[in-house]
């Protein structure tokens, strides 16, 4: 896996959404080894912290550990249907072909001079065997107690984001999961982009001209990408906070003092289209006082306006978004 810094998909590109619980918990584990990524998770991060104490899991923190770029895909093998359940994926991961995890990791290794790496390397078959028995523990005590809401919010995710691929298309969603992302012609820029990180035609073609898009929950701070041939395309990307799991982020808190609660929090909702009554609905606001406030941030600006058959929908316009942007910088 690799960051997305900045990533170009062909615009031929068709975009499936799929939840993955195995990304989900590598996704956790490396948050907890990054503590400059735990501002917004204190609270969790101290609960997975206590569950875990007694538990060997070792075995995990090169994968844990590795800056993107040193991340072997095997760990993690893109799903294969819309909702896999965290035992789908880890029987995926121990059929991977031995020759994958051994070239793979050996690739990794050399770049990161992980040591634990090298059990990858010389006996794939015992070293997956020990990777499943460890993520199989920390899944039952991490994560599965509190999956049913991570879940939600996942699935929220992607409610909204298949709603804003209806609306406005790839390019935008693209755009507003991270600006890093960019639509390219194989036809006529492909020769401008050979320092770039980028799949070509022939790599979709090879899985149906399809890129799979995963949210993850503990992915803030982190836009990865899986680019090996090996495997289908994917993007995994942070889906909003988890409030269950985050605090308000500076940047929230910034933006209420600049614009106010009302006006902040549904600048924030609004990162995908809603209707005024979606909105209010979601905030607890009457259908009124949410017109009231969507009205003046569409007349300075910040929001667009869209109608669809009887429903009006309102989302964050290039002003709102570099606003949001500016403040999370």
């Amino acid at each position: 896996m690799v960051q997305a810094a900045p990533m170009y998909v062909p615009r031929t590109a068709r975009v499936r959404f799929a939840l993955s619980p195995l990304s989900e918990a590598i996704a956790s584990l490396r948050l907890l080894a990054a503590p400059g990524r735990q501002t917004h998770y204190r609270r969790w991060v101290g609960d997975a912290r206590a569950r875990i104490t007694d538990l060997d899991l070792s075995i995990l923190l090169p994968f844990a550990r590795a800056q993107a770029g040193c991340i072997p895909d095997f760990i993690a093998p893109p799903p294969h249907s819309p909702v896999a359940s965290f035992d789908d994926e880890l029987a995926a991961l121990r059929d991977v072909s031995h020759e994958i995890v051994r070239d793979e990791a050996a690739r990794c290794l050399a770049r990161t001079g992980d040591a634990t790496l090298a059990a990858f390397v010389d006996n794939p078959r015992f070293a997956i065997d020990e990777v499943t028995r460890a993520l199989r523990q920390y899944w039952e005590r991490v994560l599965k107690p509190d999956w049913n809401g991570i879940r939600a919010v996942l699935e929220e995710d992607l409610l909204a984001r298949s709603r804003q691929l209806a609306l406005y298309g790839s390019e935008s969603l693209l755009t507003q999961i991270d600006k890093r992302l960019r639509f390219y012609d194989p036809a006529s820029e492909s020769a401008q982009l050979h320092d770039s990180i980028c799949w070509d035609n022939h790599t979709l073609d090879r899985w149906n001209g399809e890129m799979l898009l995963v949210p993850s929950v503990f992915g803030w701070g982190e836009c990865l990408a899986v680019t090996s041939a090996t495997w289908r395309p994917t993007i995994i990307y942070p889906a909003r906070p988890f409030h269950g799991l985050c605090r308000t982020t500076p940047a929230e808190e910034s933006l209420c003092a600049l614009v106010g609660s009302a006006r902040a929090r549904l600048l924030l909702l609004l990162a995908e289209p809603r209707t005024t009554t979606e909105a209010a609905r979601h905030l607890a606001l009457t259908p009124g006082a949410a017109s009231q406030v969507i009205g003046k941030l569409h007349g300075v600006g910040m929001l667009d306006r869209r109608r669809i058959g009887h429903r009006v929908y309102y989302s964050l316009s290039e002003r709102g978004v570099t606003l949001l942007a500016l403040l999370r910088d």
